[in-house]
């Protein structure tokens, strides 16, 4: 009887497996929870690696290859042959001598009109002064009205031009007291023909200074 009761060695195993798996099977069960409730801790910081080499230059742009010169197009040169010519031919190939012709005559040179101008010599070229007729000048003299109104007397200085047949050709003021002076001692001596100077024994043009005085009465 007592050999009965034991238990058997294969359901001793039995159990004894079944109890290992059973608690494999409560543990791995249990993993999930305690890998969530336990969470691994962030990182204090987050490193960030640069690439710190420097950056290649560009490289430089290269010029266009130069184009080609367009081709010139190739004239085709003219054949010269060489032809027989005939005497009369050669004889009218050589150009005829050119026939000199006369240059015309020079045109002929014509005189300016009017009076020739003299060569006036200065007054102290002269061996003796032209002679004026004071008497015929004094009687052609009009004395300015607004200078004889106002009493007054002046001297006009006269520059004349006198050619060597005694005719006064221009006159010259060269001194103007105003009011009128001037202009009637000019108009006194225009048209007045004198007595030439002359030097070395002959007539001449001269330059002859002549002050025209007046005077009241």
């Amino acid at each position: 009887m007592a050999s009965s009761i034991a238990p058997q060695p294969r359901l001793v195993s039995f159990l004894v497996v079944s109890l290992v798996v059973g608690v494999h099977v409560v543990v791995l069960s249990l993993t999930p929870s305690l890998v969530t409730a336990h969470p691994k801790p962030a990182p204090d910081r987050v490193v960030t690696f640069v690439d710190l080499r420097e950056p290649e230059p560009p490289k430089p742009l290269l010029p266009p290859p130069p184009t080609p010169p367009a081709a010139t197009p190739q004239v085709p040169l003219p054949v010269i042959t060489e032809k027989a010519t005939t005497p009369e031919q050669e004889a009218q190939a050589v150009p005829a001598s050119p026939i000199p012709v006369a240059a015309p005559p020079p045109a002929p040179v014509t005189a300016p009109s009017g009076p020739v101008e003299p060569e006036y010599l200065p007054q102290f070229k002269i061996d003796q002064v032209p002679t004026i007729p004071a008497k015929d000048i004094l009687s052609r003299i009009v004395y300015p009205p607004l200078a004889a109104k106002q009493g007054l007397e002046a001297v006009v200085s006269l520059q004349l031009y006198i050619d060597d047949q005694g005719r006064i050709r221009k006159i010259d003021v060269l001194k103007d007291p105003g009011f009128g002076f001037a202009q009637a001692a000019v108009k006194a001596l225009e048209g007045v023909v004198t007595q030439p100077a002359q030097a070395q024994g002959k007539p001449v043009a001269v330059k002859f200074r002549y002050d025209v005085r007046f005077k009241l009465k």
